[in-house]
């Protein structure tokens, strides 16, 4: 074991986990907050793009907002937040294209973790997936792209944490109000598609669309969303 594995090991035992959050939180604010916002980055909801805009790279991972916030409540608060939230029909048909694709596409994309565990009959068809896959899986032990959007910007008793919500469908709104809080123009790119834009409406039969609406019923009575 070397002087780093050593060090590490070393810290985890002697410092109390709730303390190592705390310096992770403190850390992570620091880092974001002299670009006048901390952004909690929901899986393909155009987030990659917009840290590139705001950030000059892809700073943020997909951390909950709580993991900033519970550690380091006062430091949270003092800098504006937001996050970005998409239709949960159109990002269920996006994440299952990133899926079967193995991550996404064109500059800036990355790679799905384990695309194999999802290399299964119930994957064959997005009618499939939709119909067979989705309506029994676990989805908080999933790939982050399958996974509800409202944990990543809310507490456990289902309070929003972030000041500001805004809409993928609306990624000028997003730009606009990013260039208000900043004073710096912001453009946000294409970084991390799936592909070529979708019909996605064209995609569910009236049985599908409804799975969808059961499954991720929540991000659709939060963020007001309606087929």
């Amino acid at each position: 074991m070397g002087l780093y594995e050593v060090t590490k090991a070393t810290y985890r035992a002697v410092v109390p986990s709730t303390l190592r959050a705390s310096f992770r939180a403190h850390r992570t604010i620091g880092l974001l907050a002299p670009y006048g916002a901390i952004f909690t980055h929901i899986p393909k909801t155009g987030g990659s793009s917009i840290a590139v805009a705001l950030y000059g790279s892809k700073l943020v991972g997909h951390r909950p907002a709580r993991e900033l916030y519970e550690p380091a409540k006062n430091a949270f608060r003092a800098v504006p937040s937001f996050s970005v939230v998409r239709d949960p029909w159109a990002r269920c048909a996006s994440s299952y294209r990133f899926i079967k694709n193995g991550g996404g596409v064109g500059p800036g994309a990355v790679s799905m973790r384990d695309p194999y565990r999802y290399d299964v009959p119930a994957f064959s068809s997005f009618e499939r997936f939709v119909e067979e896959w989705l309506p029994t899986a676990n989805l908080a032990d999933e790939d982050g792209v399958l996974r509800p959007q409202f944990p990543y910007i809310c507490d456990g008793s289902g309070n929003v944490l972030v000041d500001w919500i805004g809409r993928t469908e609306r990624m000028q709104e997003v730009a606009e109000h990013l260039s208000h809080l900043t004073g710096r123009t912001i453009v946000i790119p294409l970084v991390n598609t799936s592909g070529p834009p979708l019909r996605y409406d064209s995609l569910y039969t009236s049985r599908m669309a409804d799975i969808v609406a059961s499954v991720y019923s929540r991000d659709i009575e939060l963020f007001g969303y309606a087929r």
